[in-house]
């Protein structure tokens, strides 16, 4: 066997893979630094067949101050009075650094954005039938803090 080869056996005296050492590079030294924070926007508007409602979806990564991200969501819904197109409901959705989870998918999500600049068929559904309903439901007063709403926003993700 040579010196830089070890062969791995189990008890029972079989043979597993062998191991190599490699002594020709020396070690890196760990990167403590985390990666920098880059806030960035994308902003997608969807309207219907009839052009009668326009849907205003947007996602933003913000960086705070300790180098996390943070996401913001914003849908805007407009509907169509006469010949002006009116803004039905607004609603802003923060999703700060404890909610992980989210945050990777937004992550994601957002990724997909800046590539694609559209949203995929079945997250453009969501917002023209179920986010669309649910904001037509309530005022827009209370769009602003309607647990439903943003849950289906946060849904999309």
């Amino acid at each position: 066997m040579s010196p830089s080869t070890k062969a791995l056996t189990t008890k029972s005296g079989t043979e597993k893979a062998p191991a190599t050492a490699n002594n020709n590079k020396p070690a890196k030294p760990a990167d403590d630094k985390p990666a920098k924070c880059k806030s960035f926007s994308v902003s997608v508007m969807v309207a219907t067949d009839d052009d009668k409602r326009e849907i205003h979806f947007g996602i933003t990564k913000g960086c705070n101050a300790d180098n996390t991200a943070f996401w913001t969501i914003d849908f805007t819904l407009k509907v169509k009075k006469g010949t002006e197109m009116n803004t039905r409901v607004e609603v802003h959705v923060v999703i700060g650094k404890d909610q992980a989870k989210e945050k990777a998918k937004a992550d994601a999500l957002a990724a997909d954005l800046k590539k694609n600049k559209k949203l995929d068929d079945e997250r453009t559904d969501v917002l023209q039938t179920d986010v669309a309903d649910r904001a037509l439901q309530i005022t827009p007063k209370e769009a602003q803090n309607d647990p439903v709403l943003k849950n289906m926003l946060v849904g999309i993700l």
